[in-house]
């Protein structure tokens, strides 16, 4: 009985559908290209406190003033400045105590911009001059390209090659060889990782110095190949 169950389970294996001569391989091939940052995105801003919430508010508004017209002169465009936060609060005092009640003490107003510095040698020296026209927060520095499809493009023919070395080692130790292929699909590929470093708002009167380092790019492509 045992005999006649094992060659009726083989059987049933052997019969079963995708069992076939002609077969396939899948294989994830990964590739990445670094490069050296073009570009800098920095996020700073400007906060101001005051008695009154007019006067936080208007002092802001003048030290961001200077802090545009300082990048402006510096040759950054309208399109690569956004204003990403703007707010108005209260500062309180005793809020802690039991004793006294809460009392407002004034009001902090900050306004945050973001700005690309597409000019990368003279990043240093705009963050020098924007922090003595105002800018007392300078939150993060993030390095990037400007044009980064060149790089991606790079990233996916080293992701090809990695899959096809692949498929040529696997094949041999099994003892096939490899057909056409039939399907090439890109499963991933990564923007340009940039490089983030926390900054201090207190700066020197010497250009601030600035590590770019590099940027790295990443892409994910998966080959099938026929099986002869």
């Amino acid at each position: 009985m045992r005999i006649f169950v094992i060659f009726l389970v083989l059987f049933q294996f052997l019969a079963a559908p995708g069992f076939s001569e002609s077969g396939e391989l899948v294989v994830v091939g990964q590739g990445r290209v670094t490069a050296t940052p073009d570009m800098a995105t920095v996020t700073l801003g400007v906060s101001v406190f005051g008695r009154t919430a007019a006067q936080a508010l208007g002092e802001n508004s003048r030290d961001m003033t200077a802090v545009l017209k300082l990048l402006a002169a510096a040759g950054i465009e309208d399109r690569d400045m956004q204003t990403a936060q703007l707010s108005l609060h209260p500062r309180w005092n005793n809020r802690s105590s039991s004793n006294k009640p809460p009392e407002v003490i004034g009001f902090e107003a900050v306004n945050t911009v973001v700005v690309r510095v597409r000019n990368l040698p003279a990043l240093g020296e705009i963050l020098d001059q924007i922090a003595q026209a105002g800018a007392n927060q300078i939150q993060s520095i993030g390095f990037g390209l400007q044009n980064p499809r060149p790089i991606q493009d790079a990233a996916r023919v080293d992701a090809i090659k990695d899959a096809q070395a692949k498929a040529k080692l696997y094949a041999e130790a099994a003892g096939v060889r490899l057909g056409t292929i039939k399907l090439i699909s890109e499963t991933g590929t990564t923007p340009p990782r940039p490089q983030f470093a926390r900054m201090e708002a207190a700066m020197a009167s010497d250009a601030v110095p600035i590590a770019r380092g590099e940027s790295e790019v990443s892409a994910q492509i998966t080959l099938v190949f026929a099986l002869e």
